[in-house]
Protein backbone atom coordinates (compact mmCIF):
# COMPACT_ATOMS: atom_id res chain seq x y z
CA UNK A 1 0.00 0.00 0.00
CA UNK A 2 1.32 3.44 -1.26
CA UNK A 3 0.07 7.25 0.32
CA UNK A 4 -0.59 9.71 -1.67
CA UNK A 5 -0.29 13.65 -0.95
CA UNK A 6 -3.85 15.19 -2.91
CA UNK A 7 -3.41 19.33 -3.14
CA UNK A 8 -0.74 19.29 -1.05
CA UNK A 9 -2.76 18.84 2.25
CA UNK A 10 -4.61 15.51 2.06
CA UNK A 11 -2.78 12.05 3.04
CA UNK A 12 -4.47 9.54 1.26
CA UNK A 13 -3.96 5.29 1.66
CA UNK A 14 -3.76 3.91 -2.20
CA UNK A 15 -4.24 0.34 -1.76
CA UNK A 16 -2.70 -2.67 -3.80
CA UNK A 17 -4.59 -3.45 -7.05
CA UNK A 18 -5.64 0.75 -7.44
CA UNK A 19 -2.85 2.62 -10.11
CA UNK A 20 -2.98 6.63 -9.91
CA UNK A 21 -4.35 8.24 -13.07
CA UNK A 22 -2.55 11.08 -14.69
CA UNK A 23 -4.30 13.71 -16.35
CA UNK A 24 -5.04 11.78 -19.88
CA UNK A 25 -7.24 9.22 -18.26
CA UNK A 26 -8.94 11.20 -15.82
CA UNK A 27 -9.30 13.85 -19.13
CA UNK A 28 -10.78 10.71 -20.97
CA UNK A 29 -13.33 9.70 -18.30
CA UNK A 30 -14.68 12.51 -17.04
CA UNK A 31 -14.51 14.40 -20.29
CA UNK A 32 -13.01 17.11 -19.71
CA UNK A 33 -9.47 18.71 -19.20
CA UNK A 34 -10.20 20.38 -15.47
CA UNK A 35 -6.46 19.48 -13.56
CA UNK A 36 -7.80 19.91 -9.80
CA UNK A 37 -8.29 16.55 -9.55
CA UNK A 38 -6.48 13.19 -8.36
CA UNK A 39 -7.49 10.02 -9.41
CA UNK A 40 -7.10 5.97 -8.99
CA UNK A 41 -8.46 3.02 -11.14
CA UNK A 42 -9.03 -0.24 -9.65
CA UNK A 43 -8.96 -2.19 -13.38
CA UNK A 44 -9.67 -5.49 -12.28
CA UNK A 45 -12.26 -4.98 -9.93
CA UNK A 46 -13.73 -1.86 -11.81
CA UNK A 47 -13.54 0.58 -9.26
CA UNK A 48 -12.73 4.33 -9.31
CA UNK A 49 -12.19 6.72 -6.93
CA UNK A 50 -11.06 11.08 -7.71
CA UNK A 51 -10.59 13.91 -5.51
CA UNK A 52 -11.31 17.16 -6.99
CA UNK A 53 -10.71 20.57 -5.45
CA UNK A 54 -12.43 23.45 -6.08
CA UNK A 55 -11.22 27.27 -4.32
CA UNK A 56 -13.94 29.60 -4.73
CA UNK A 57 -13.95 32.71 -2.83
CA UNK A 58 -13.11 32.36 0.55
CA UNK A 59 -16.80 34.14 2.12
CA UNK A 60 -18.89 32.64 -0.49
CA UNK A 61 -17.71 29.01 0.51
CA UNK A 62 -18.07 30.30 4.16
CA UNK A 63 -21.60 30.79 3.96
CA UNK A 64 -22.60 28.11 1.82
CA UNK A 65 -23.84 25.46 3.84
CA UNK A 66 -21.69 21.60 2.67
CA UNK A 67 -25.28 19.80 2.28
CA UNK A 68 -26.34 23.21 -0.12
CA UNK A 69 -23.34 22.25 -2.06
CA UNK A 70 -23.78 18.43 -2.45
CA UNK A 71 -27.62 19.23 -3.28
CA UNK A 72 -26.39 21.32 -6.19
CA UNK A 73 -24.08 18.89 -7.32
CA UNK A 74 -26.58 15.82 -7.21
CA UNK A 75 -28.71 17.88 -9.12
CA UNK A 76 -25.88 19.13 -12.11
CA UNK A 77 -24.94 15.36 -12.00
CA UNK A 78 -28.32 13.71 -12.39
CA UNK A 79 -28.93 16.22 -15.34
CA UNK A 80 -25.91 14.79 -16.92
CA UNK A 81 -26.77 11.11 -16.42
CA UNK A 82 -30.40 11.87 -17.28
CA UNK A 83 -29.81 9.49 -20.62
CA UNK A 84 -28.56 7.09 -18.43
CA UNK A 85 -30.92 5.21 -16.43
CA UNK A 86 -29.60 7.99 -13.37
CA UNK A 87 -31.44 6.88 -9.90
CA UNK A 88 -31.14 8.84 -7.18
CA UNK A 89 -31.22 6.15 -3.66
CA UNK A 90 -30.40 8.49 -0.88
CA UNK A 91 -28.18 11.38 0.80
CA UNK A 92 -26.00 10.45 3.89
CA UNK A 93 -23.36 12.23 6.02
CA UNK A 94 -19.74 10.91 6.91
CA UNK A 95 -16.69 11.86 8.45
CA UNK A 96 -13.60 12.33 6.13
CA UNK A 97 -10.47 13.74 7.26
CA UNK A 98 -12.40 13.91 10.59
CA UNK A 99 -14.60 16.46 8.89
CA UNK A 100 -18.02 15.74 8.70
CA UNK A 101 -19.31 15.72 4.85
CA UNK A 102 -22.51 15.85 2.84
CA UNK A 103 -23.20 12.27 0.27
CA UNK A 104 -25.25 11.04 -1.98
CA UNK A 105 -25.26 7.59 -3.63
CA UNK A 106 -27.22 6.94 -7.06
CA UNK A 107 -27.18 4.30 -9.78
CA UNK A 108 -26.75 5.00 -13.47
CA UNK A 109 -25.65 2.74 -16.74
CA UNK A 110 -23.17 3.68 -19.56
CA UNK A 111 -22.24 1.47 -22.35
CA UNK A 112 -24.49 -1.86 -21.52
CA UNK A 113 -23.09 -1.66 -17.75
CA UNK A 114 -25.11 -0.48 -14.40
CA UNK A 115 -22.54 1.57 -12.10
CA UNK A 116 -23.33 3.12 -7.97
CA UNK A 117 -22.03 5.56 -6.97
CA UNK A 118 -21.19 7.93 -3.78
CA UNK A 119 -20.17 11.47 -4.22
CA UNK A 120 -19.15 13.18 -0.87
CA UNK A 121 -18.25 16.63 0.01
CA UNK A 122 -16.51 18.47 2.79
CA UNK A 123 -14.34 21.95 3.03
CA UNK A 124 -11.06 22.21 4.36
CA UNK A 125 -10.11 25.92 4.89
CA UNK A 126 -10.85 27.68 1.98
CA UNK A 127 -11.06 24.55 -0.64
CA UNK A 128 -14.18 22.61 -0.96
CA UNK A 129 -12.92 19.14 -1.27
CA UNK A 130 -15.77 16.72 -3.60
CA UNK A 131 -14.63 12.87 -3.71
CA UNK A 132 -16.52 10.63 -6.24
CA UNK A 133 -16.76 6.72 -5.96
CA UNK A 134 -17.98 4.66 -8.78
CA UNK A 135 -17.83 0.80 -8.42
CA UNK A 136 -19.83 -2.00 -11.17
CA UNK A 137 -22.68 -2.37 -9.33
CA UNK A 138 -21.89 -6.52 -9.30
CA UNK A 139 -18.39 -5.90 -7.78
CA UNK A 140 -19.48 -3.34 -5.38
CA UNK A 141 -19.60 -6.31 -2.83
CA UNK A 142 -16.05 -6.39 -3.12
CA UNK A 143 -15.24 -3.12 -3.90
CA UNK A 144 -17.16 -1.86 -0.86
CA UNK A 145 -14.47 -2.81 1.97
CA UNK A 146 -11.46 -1.13 -0.36
CA UNK A 147 -13.61 2.05 -0.71
CA UNK A 148 -14.35 2.43 3.31
CA UNK A 149 -10.21 1.31 3.86
CA UNK A 150 -9.80 4.26 1.30
CA UNK A 151 -11.92 6.98 2.88
CA UNK A 152 -11.17 6.16 6.40
CA UNK A 153 -7.47 6.38 5.60
CA UNK A 154 -8.02 10.04 4.34
CA UNK A 155 -6.75 12.77 6.81
CA UNK A 156 -4.93 16.71 6.59
CA UNK A 157 -1.13 16.50 6.42
CA UNK A 158 0.20 17.80 9.77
Amino acid sequence: MQEALVNGEILISVPDGFDVMDDSLMDELYEDHNHDRWGIIDRENHMVLTVFWHMPNGLLLKMVPTKTICKSTEERLSARLKDHDYKFEKHFRRLLCNIEGEGFRHSYSIRGYQYIAEIIVFKQGNVCYTVYAYSRTEMEPVNRPQLNDILESMKIKD
